[in-house]
């Protein structure tokens, strides 16, 4: 779910009924919710009523929510939720390379990575996890052509 989107009766819907009668599989009756950027709720309407409703999840509920920073969400709202924080910019870059290098070899049977494989996901001196898939997917792409 994108909560920049998140109307009131969307929530509702989600939290009333959708996470509580359908399970993520079958056989285990887990259910995960995963909200992006939880920082743009669209109201303080909208994050108290998540307040409450993170509350009630019904067993074997996963409500995960990501950020790109945590100042703008309400303090309560952020009290519901473990925090974990990443690391960003080379460090992640480095590990990031090396499981797109293990993602290529899979993908072509071994075939040699594309000149300039290194600077997937990087534009400037900014690192993008989401940039760099998509340009190892781009390049599989022409690779499979």
């Amino acid at each position: 779910v994108v909560s920049a989107n998140l109307t009131i009766d969307e929530c509702r819907q989600m939290f009333e009924r959708t996470l509580r009668v359908t399970p993520l599989w079958s056989d285990t009756g887990w259910k995960c919710l995963v909200i992006e950027e939880l920082e743009a709720l669209p109201s303080q309407t909208v994050a108290r009523y998540l307040k409450v409703a993170l509350e009630q999840l019904p067993p074997r509920t996963v409500v995960v929510a990501t950020s790109n920073g945590v100042t703008g969400i309400d303090k309560a709202l952020l009290q519901r939720f473990k925090l974990y924080f990443f690391a960003g910019g080379p460090a992640l870059a480095e590990t990031a390379a090396e499981r797109l290098a293990e993602i290529w070899e899979r993908e072509t049977g071994g075939g040699a990575l594309p000149p300039g494989w290194q600077a997937w996901g990087w534009r400037d001196d900014d690192f993008s996890l989401r940039l760099a898939f998509d340009q190892l997917e781009d390049s599989l792409e022409l690779a499979c052509v």
